[in-house]
């Protein structure tokens, strides 16, 4: 039994890029017999970027990031070859050695502890609630994208756009 370790990423997407996504989504064929997008197919898509198997190797520079994600990290698997009856099973371990989380900067706003209580570009009562929930949340920023809100550790970065290449998001659209 042979066992190596192997690289991954993996892409979580906007709320916003989702929604979006999925109002397009509700096509179907058509009475003419157009083809037109099933729903789910976003799902179908998506789940395409849950494990993206990368070099053994965590560079930026290289990683190709869909339009559309919020966020990523990168983590290794061990995985192993066992033979049974002539056929090959592989074994693959947990998640291990997580890097942070990279957010995108195109996707939300960052949000800090010093900015709030500067007084930032939040009211008094929004901004004494976002310290309450950093409180809360043992953290000292929040990336906000649209309603939500995404408690920041110590150790997450944010990616201004040069910092990777961005690739379109694959969906097949229908075209009409």
């Amino acid at each position: 039994m042979e066992c190596v370790r192997k690289t991954y990423v993996t892409f979580e997407f906007s709320p916003v890029f989702i929604s979006q996504s999925k109002d397009r989504e509700t096509c179907i064929v058509d009475e003419d017999g157009n083809i037109c997008l099933q729903p789910g197919t976003l799902d179908r898509v998506l789940e395409q970027y849950e494990e993206v198997r990368v070099p053994n190797s965590r560079d930026l520079s290289k990683l190709k990031v869909p339009k559309g994600a919020l966020h990523f990290y990168f983590y290794d698997r061990l995985v192993a070859t066992v033979y049974e009856n002539g056929e090959s099973i592989e074994m693959r371990s947990d998640e291990l050695n997580w890097s942070p989380r990279y957010y995108l900067e195109t996707e939300g706003e960052l949000v800090t502890r010093e900015g709030l209580k500067k007084g930032g570009s939040f009211d008094p009562l929004t901004s004494k609630s976002l310290l309450k929930e950093m409180d809360e949340n043992n953290c000292d920023r929040i990336f906000q994208v649209a309603d939500m809100d995404f408690f920041l550790e110590s150790k997450d970065i944010i990616l201004k756009p040069d910092q990777v290449k961005m690739i379109d998001t694959e969906i097949p659209w229908p075209t009409y």
